[in-house]
């Protein structure tokens, strides 16, 4: 299974540093999960985190996990046009926004990836699955193994 824990969008003040810890932060998760498996229905297990600015977190959405089977997306208008069509096949994906605030004052790669998996772990926690996945998805196998990843790389989720 492929698991990954990515920022999807960048805002002003996260600096270059930063979204280079972001990437690090995407290949070591990649690394640790790759071996485990937690319902054969999923493949692809993406977490998508946001960071928006103070002033927006009002106007900030929760969008709800989505599973997508064998889907087909495909760019024929707009920015994107002229791209090959995207094939998902059995991925589970997650949004949720952390605090900028604590993101961006963080002096410390270990203090941000912190930020981080605290609001990975509360998120996961609370998380409700899709219907497709509830009975299925090994929920708190995950979860600790998740918990226990940010500890692999130093963070204390205190």
């Amino acid at each position: 299974m492929i698991t990954k824990i990515y920022c999807v969008v960048w805002y002003p003040g996260i600096s270059d540093e930063q979204h280079d810890e972001s990437k690090e932060l995407e290949s070591l998760s990649e690394k640790w999960f790759k071996a485990k498996s937690y319902c054969s229905e999923v493949e692809e297990y993406y977490i998508h985190w946001e960071a928006p600015v103070t002033d927006l977190m009002p106007f900030y959405k929760a969008r709800r996990p989505k599973y997508y089977v064998n889907r087909t997306i495909g760019y024929k208008t707009g920015l994107f046009r002229g791209f090959d069509p995207i094939n998902i096949k059995h991925r589970l994906s997650v949004a949720f926004a952390i605090d900028y605030e604590d993101f961006v004052h963080q002096t410390s790669k270990i203090g941000r990836w912190n930020v981080i998996g605290k609001a990975v772990m509360a998120y996961l926690r609370e998380m409700k699955y899709p219907v497709a996945l509830r009975k299925v998805f090994d929920r708190e196998r995950f979860n600790h193994d998740m918990e226990e990843f940010f500890h692999s790389i130093g963070c204390t989720l205190e």
